[in-house]
């Protein structure tokens, strides 16, 4: 017998959810097809609107030409932008034509399919539908979501991906089976091919697992069962990492990028003082990368970033960038700690714009605060967060060593979504009651 807290979900519950879907994609579709890019020819480059972002569209270009792998048909087979988001785009341009329309359409799906997957997290949070649809429409139309959706870029199904594995994450902690660790860390693969930061997340919640180790959960069965995620994982990735083995040599799962992006960073936090904008640091920072990859003798292209002729220069010059990285850290720490702390707040706060910025800072800090009281109430009534907070917790850590910027904390919102809607859920079911 079904008690008051359990989930019924009947055709009805269905059939209304759908039928809000589909207003909402009604809705969404005026929004983002018309209305965003109306605004933006009243403002233009304030948050890459209705365009292609971070060159994946190049790559995917080169692709169905022939030219293979590569950003410029004369450049090397490149390894700085992961396969995941260039292979939905190659898809797209294949039926479609380099269709940024269709591509609006993909993501307003996705949306709706992350939607759906908030109300099933907030389910497994509360053992209750009231508020869920809420907690939908939070991430739905939160303004980030919508300016998401009006271009080519990652966010979108990198978001979608994420909640997916934390609802997989939710079944595999429950059931502590190892072939649900599997499937787990199988959408975890598909999450590091469109983005490299949920790469680590195993190592995490292997420590956290042990470390907090319940009496019925042996050291054996937690190793298995996260094995058999960060295998699931590997697996996915295997064929990429395979891929960049034999056209450079070096077994790599990730991409070639971290150096540019810790000697960006390093950068910004040593010219601070300097009072320019974020965005003209970060332009001057690749200047500097241009600068020393000359005086290295590799040959390249491009100022912002730079195209190799080799895919070995391409690693060499990461690497070199890397050392001089981790040689100044080890002399100055005090510049690392800085890059921490300015790391964290850039991730939730920093925009391309000192416009942007403050409208980042307005739309995150109600967020961060209400997500704040739904995990104290969470924790008041024991609901179930642990594997939402845990991932939450470890995607803003794997961060902030490495760089911050506003755009990536927006994978986070739907589960903060659900945190946030903790607090009136529990609310109404109190007046209710």
């Amino acid at each position: 017998m079904l008690t008051s807290n359990q989930i019924i979900i009947t055709s009805k519950w269905r059939l209304n959810l759908a039928l809000l879907l589909f207003l909402v994609f009604v809705l969404k579709s005026g929004i983002v097809l018309w209305a965003v890019p109306k605004l933006s020819e009243l403002r233009p480059d304030s948050y890459e609107e209705d365009r292609f972002v971070d060159e994946y569209h190049f790559i995917a270009t080169n692709i169905l030409e022939g030219n293979g792998y590569r950003e410029y048909p004369d450049g090397a087979q490149t390894l700085f932008r992961l396969p995941g988001y260039v292979m939905i785009l190659v898809v797209i341009f294949y039926f479609f034509g380099k269709s940024l329309f269709v591509i609006k359409l993909l993501n307003i799906l996705l949306s709706l399919c992350t939607g759906y997957i908030i109300i099933r997290l907030y389910q497994k949070v509360t053992e209750h539908s009231r508020g869920a649809f809420f907690a939908a429409l939070v991430f739905l139309f939160h303004p980030g979501t919508i300016l998401c959706e009006t271009r080519a870029a990652t966010e979108i199904v990198f978001t979608f991906f994420i909640a997916l594995f934390v609802l997989t994450l939710y079944q595999a902690v429950r059931t502590e089976r190892p072939f649900q660790c599997f499937i787990s860390g199988c959408v975890l693969g598909l999450s590091a091919l469109v983005r490299t930061t949920p790469i680590l997340f195993p190592f995490f919640l292997y420590a956290i697992l042990l470390f907090s180790r319940k009496s019925h959960r042996t050291i054996k069965s937690i190793t298995v069962n996260v094995g058999m995620m960060l295998f699931a994982m590997l697996l996915v990735l295997s064929p990429w990492a395979v891929r960049n083995y034999l056209v450079s040599g070096d077994l790599i799962f990730t991409t070639s990028q971290a150096g540019s992006v810790a000697q960006e960073t390093l950068y910004k936090i040593k010219n601070l003082q300097t009072g320019k904008p974020y965005y003209e640091l970060c332009l001057e920072a690749s200047g500097q990368r241009a600068l020393w990859a000359q005086e290295q003798g590799f040959n390249f292209r491009g100022t912002f970033q730079l195209s190799f002729y080799s895919s070995k220069d391409e690693i060499a010059f990461n690497k070199y960038l890397s050392k001089r990285v981790r040689e100044e850290y080890f002399e100055k720490p005090t510049l690392f700690i800085q890059s921490i702390f300015y790391n964290f707040w850039w991730f939730w706060f920093q925009g391309r714009t000192a416009t942007s910025t403050i409208m980042n800072t307005i739309l995150t800090i109600p967020l961060l605060l209400l997500a704040g009281a739904g995990i104290l109430m969470s924790f008041k009534y024991s609901l179930n967060i642990f594997p939402m907070t845990l991932f939450i917790i470890y995607y803003v850590l794997v961060h902030v060593p490495l760089m911050g910027y506003g755009r990536f904390h927006f994978p986070l919102i739907p589960l903060l979504a659900v945190l946030v809607c903790v607090p009136l859920f529990h609310r109404l079911k109190g007046a209710h009651e």
